[in-house]
């Protein structure tokens, strides 16, 4: 009787697997951390409530703290790779805005109740 171990392949597969898991969520992002693709963009004291909406659609749910947080959950990941790649995955997309009403954080990570 002939065996061959498959684990070898198996490794492998996985390995490969999770490289391209990784590059996923950095494609289109220069070594600066700047977004290399041409579709619209969420800057960081810049953007607005307004510029966030016009990309995602009304929050799922927005939230009063210290700044108004507005969080979207179940996002396509269309939309995620073309406006935020570097954002990938179905955790929630999370903005905070400063009193100025420009995005002043970006989090994957829901606030604490």
């Amino acid at each position: 009787m002939h065996t061959t171990s498959k684990r070898p392949f198996h490794r492998l597969v996985l390995l490969l697997a999770f490289a391209l898991m990784l590059t996923a969520c950095t494609a289109g992002v220069s070594k600066t951390g700047q977004s290399e693709h041409s579709g619209p963009r969420i800057l960081i004291g810049e953007s607005t409530r307004s510029d966030v909406e016009g990309l995602f659609g009304p929050p799922t749910e927005v939230l009063e703290r210290e700044e108004e947080v507005w969080v979207y959950r179940g996002l396509s990941p269309e939309l995620l790779l073309e406006t935020m790649p570097f954002y990938c995955g179905d955790k929630p997309l999370v903005f905070y805005f400063s009193l100025d009403g420009t995005v002043s954080r970006i989090s994957r990570r829901a606030p604490a109740l």
